[in-house]
């Protein structure tokens, strides 16, 4: 049985929170400085969330080099348990049907990351 690192998820994750929380920084301050009205940015959310969730299981795969898919999907399994854990636990908010789709395509998403990253990795097994 061969031993498998987990070492590239924590760094996909953390990848994942660090830009998150950068964005959330920049966003935060474009509504403080300007007049622009939150409901705005709902539509940025998404496509960056999602964007920043390719690059952390892009991140995972190359690291890894081998099973993306598998990796990818780890590193989208452990944003989604992030996810929840925010939502649930600290704004007691239920999973819904479009929480479920959401989760579906974060998971979905980092797995796609994941097989790119190992293409693109130079130590590829």
């Amino acid at each position: 049985m061969e031993n498998i690192s987990l070492r590239p998820v924590l760094t996909g994750l953390l990848t994942i929170i660090v830009i998150l929380l950068s964005l959330s920084l920049i966003f935060s301050l474009v509504l403080y400085f300007t007049s622009l009205p939150e409901t705005t940015l709902q539509w940025f959310l998404m496509p960056t969330t999602l964007v920043t969730v390719l690059i952390g299981g892009l991140i995972a795969g190359y690291q890894s080099g081998r099973k993306g898919w598998y990796f990818g999907g780890l590193t989208g399994l452990g944003f989604i348990l992030l996810s929840w854990l925010l939502s649930y636990l600290g704004y007691e908010t239920p999973i819904s049907v479009y929480t479920l789709l959401q989760y579906a395509g974060f998971l979905l998403i980092a797995m796609l990351g994941g097989i790119i990253g190992v293409n693109l990795s130079p130590q590829r097994k």
